[in-house]
């Protein structure tokens, strides 16, 4: 296989994982405002929520987004890899 390829294939992989491990909430916030372009104001009207609490939940599925691509590496292996 392609080096590319196989890279396409592993991101398209996380990055479902990812939105598997996101709760519901942050998945359907995180999806509108990156791909949908709905405003914060918006959906803190469609869930019942604050401003403050939409962004905080958006954080959070960013968070679980940004772990989910660059797990961290175990500790042995940071010493076995120096």
């Amino acid at each position: 296989m392609e080096q590319s390829f196989l890279s396409r294939l592993i991101l398209r992989h996380r990055l479902r994982l990812a939105l598997r491990r996101m709760t519901p909430l942050q998945r359907e916030i995180f999806l509108a405002l990156r791909f949908k372009a709905d405003t914060v104001a918006r959906l803190a009207d469609v869930h019942g929520l604050s401003s403050d609490a939409i962004l905080e939940e958006f954080a959070q599925a960013l968070l679980v987004l940004v772990r989910t691509l660059n797990p961290p590496r175990r500790s042995w292996r940071n010493w076995w890899l120096r």
